[in-house]
């Protein structure tokens, strides 16, 4: 159950639902309900935590402040680094794409590219972007410090 927690992140009822199958293959006799659903909620949390130590343990202590401060407003900003990261450019034109070519190089020498992501299933990781894609930044600023890098990464 371990490795399918990791590998798909499912749900605590999908989860369930495949201990139970496996336990009635292999002729287990069954627990109780409430035994069984919290180990599959230990499973699933240790799998989840698993995901975001391996996602923000690689980054160096430079790369870490460097993702908390693509939280903060800047003085006299309106919106964060990570948001204007996000946002790119609004018209499709001569300067806009400059402006989006600086962005990606902008992006691209924050160094975060160097981060080994190999080890983490890809169905994880694009369940995480697609959260950090959609999180504010005041939403990201009030996870634990190793989801809170791990979804930046």
């Amino acid at each position: 159950m371990a490795a399918r927690a990791w590998n798909t992140g499912d749900g605590p009822t999908a989860l369930f639902g495949y201990a139970v199958r496996w336990l009635r293959e292999n002729d287990v006799l069954l627990p109780g309900i409430s035994r069984l659903t919290r180990l599959v909620a230990r499973v699933r949390d240790e799998a989840t935590e698993r995901l975001w130590d391996s996602l923000s343990a690689p980054a160096t202590p430079e790369q870490r402040i460097a993702l908390d401060r693509l939280l903060e407003v800047p003085p006299g900003g309106r919106v964060s680094e990570l948001e204007r990261w996000r946002t790119g450019p609004a018209k499709a034109s001569g300067p806009g794409l400059v402006k989006a070519l600086d962005l990606a190089s902008e992006v691209g020498g924050a160094g975060f590219g160097a981060v080994k992501l190999d080890q983490v299933p890809q169905r994880r990781l694009a369940e995480l972007a697609r959260y950090g894609m959609s999180a504010t930044a005041f939403q990201l600023k009030k996870h634990p410090p190793s989801r809170r890098r791990a979804t930046l990464v």
